[in-house]
């Protein structure tokens, strides 16, 4: 009896635990919403089939484990979308892909909110590329408070 007992607890708290990656915070989702779509809620899909806040693909959506919404089962036709247009399933998505794919892109040994945002806009594979001289990268800075060594630099 106690042995059953433990093992649904196990199950119970491996179903809802959500992803974290360290450094993918609350802030960080928010300026890569704001540079993808200005962080538009109502934002639906794109004639490519970019979709919502975070102007989601289904690629990356599938590449993120096909997030869905509340019970919505992983495989319905139209999940892509349903959840990619939804803020709170958005970010989930977001950062299951970021567990997957994140890594340091800028080679300045942390990887930080400025390589998630350079993985969102070219995927992981091209996160090396050059992001300046975007109005992506232009939002996105916009959103972000300086750096702690910014501030320092500037003195």
């Amino acid at each position: 009896m106690v042995y059953i007992l433990f093992v649904e607890i196990l199950s119970l708290l491996a179903l809802s635990q959500a992803v974290f990656v360290s450094n993918l915070d609350a802030a960080c989702l928010k300026c890569i919403c704001t540079a993808s779509t200005g962080c538009d809620k109502n934002y639906e899909c794109s004639p490519q089939g970019f979709c919502g806040p975070f102007f989601i693909s289904r690629k990356y959506w599938e590449e993120a484990d096909r997030v869905t919404l509340n019970s919505d089962p992983r495989y319905r036709e139209d999940g892509h979308e349903t959840c990619a247009k939804n803020y709170n399933c958005a970010t989930k998505i977001v950062s299951n892909y970021m567990a997957k794919n994140g890594r340091d892109c800028n080679n300045d040994g942390i990887t930080d909110c400025d390589d998630f945002a350079k993985i969102h806009f070219y995927g992981e594979a091209r996160c090396e590329n050059a992001i300046e001289r975007t109005s992506y990268h232009d939002r996105y800075i916009g959103c972000m408070p300086p750096k702690m060594e910014d501030k320092f630099q500037k003195k």
